[in-house]
């Protein structure tokens, strides 16, 4: 019995994991882009390169991308972290 106990444990506790909605549900929808990334769009059209400037002087390389609802905003050609962007 014991070792089946050892066993279901951790069975459990992944079909839990995988059974519980993701943090993001939880808390709302995600957050809109940032200011600058919005600004640094403005009268451009989708597909434009623009550079983001960030509060802390640092610069990005960015292309104009129509979000969900509409709106125009930058995404980071090479986001800071390594990250790529995620699909259209």
């Amino acid at each position: 019995m014991c070792a089946t106990a050892h066993f279901l444990a951790p069975l459990a506790c992944a079909a839990w994991l995988l059974a519980a909605p993701p943090a993001q549900a939880q808390n709302g929808p995600p957050p809109g882009p940032p200011p600058e990334a919005i600004a640094a769009c403005s009268g451009k059209a989708d597909g434009d390169a623009v550079t983001i400037v960030l509060p802390d002087g640092q610069s990005l390389a960015a292309t104009c991308r129509t979000m969900r609802d509409g709106q125009l905003a930058a995404r980071p050609d090479h986001p800071p972290g390594g990250h790529p962007p995620p699909p259209r």
